[in-house]
């Protein structure tokens, strides 16, 4: 649910709700980036940067939907709760699409790859 919302009103507001990451270089640079950018989203021809409401929505709206299936066991605090959880993992999913899933700055670009032509294996450094 929280990400069919996030999504749903990213298409209403018209805002790019994908995570892309940091052209910049330094530790600290690229986890401000990934965190920032759990709250933003890009508007516009341009691309330029700004706040997203379906950002801040999104995880909230996920939660308080489960309320509806438990009303007697969970109250409005736990889904609030619920919510910033949601919200924590969605900065840990984009900290982790900035530093450890594919490109050149990454941990997995450290490792060699193979490159496959014609079903034979070939290093591409030799």
């Amino acid at each position: 649910m929280t990400t069919t919302t996030r999504y749903g009103m990213a298409a209403i507001f018209r805002e790019d709700a994908a995570y892309y990451r940091c052209e910049c270089t330094g530790f600290f640079h690229r986890f401000g980036h990934a965190v920032i950018s759990t709250l933003t989203g890009r508007h516009g021809q341009d691309g330029h940067t700004t706040f997203s409401f379906s950002g801040l929505v999104s995880p909230y709206a996920g939660a308080m939907a489960s309320l509806a299936w438990y009303p007697d066991r969970f109250g409005v605090k736990d889904g609030f709760r619920m919510g910033n959880y949601n919200l924590l993992s969605q900065a840990g999913a984009n900290l982790a699409l900035e530093f450890i899933y594919g490109g050149p700055h990454t941990v997995f670009s450290r490792f060699r790859r193979s490159k496959v032509q014609g079903g034979v294996a070939e290093d591409r450094n030799p």
